[in-house]
């Protein structure tokens, strides 16, 4: 039998010395397992948390490097006057393989094109091509994230 039960789950600590509040930029479920991606430091490399099951508190699941996909994707990286070094992506899903982790991949929004980046070895791949008339949705809804 289940049980529904409202209450107040932890957060990930804020890392030493980063205290510019938390810039989420991804919050959802997959497989029963709940995910959460907080951004600090370079854009580019984030841990992807999951929650424990019983809901005590959030561990490091992925460590992601999206370097690779920077270099082959150079439009990734926008130079703005607050920030020299933005890379603009959008985490749209992560899915998480329940029999073999390894298979665990994101879905990434980087201008003009849907990518898949695997989790276990760190490949990726296009999967489309979006124009910018596709992306107008992706950024409203991201702004509740940002």
């Amino acid at each position: 039998m289940e049980e529904e039960c409202i209450g107040t789950i932890p957060m990930p600590p804020i890392p030493h010395g980063d205290w510019k509040g938390r810039p989420f930029r991804y919050y959802g479920e997959s497989n029963e397992h709940l995910h959460l991606v907080i951004i600090y430091g370079p854009r580019i490399q984030f841990d992807v948390y999951e929650m424990e099951r019983d809901y005590s508190g959030w561990f490091v699941k992925y460590c992601v490097d999206l370097g690779s996909v920077g270099a082959a994707f150079p439009q990734m990286m926008q130079r703005l006057s607050w920030d020299p070094m933005y890379y603009s992506f959008a985490i749209l899903s992560l899915v998480r393989e329940e029999k073999d982790d390894e298979d665990s991949f994101m879905v990434l929004h980087v201008p003009g094109k849907i990518l898949r980046y695997n989790l276990g070895d760190k490949s990726f791949q296009k999967i489309c091509d979006v124009g910018d008339e596709h992306c107008d949705g992706i950024k409203n809804s991201l702004r509740l994230l940002l």
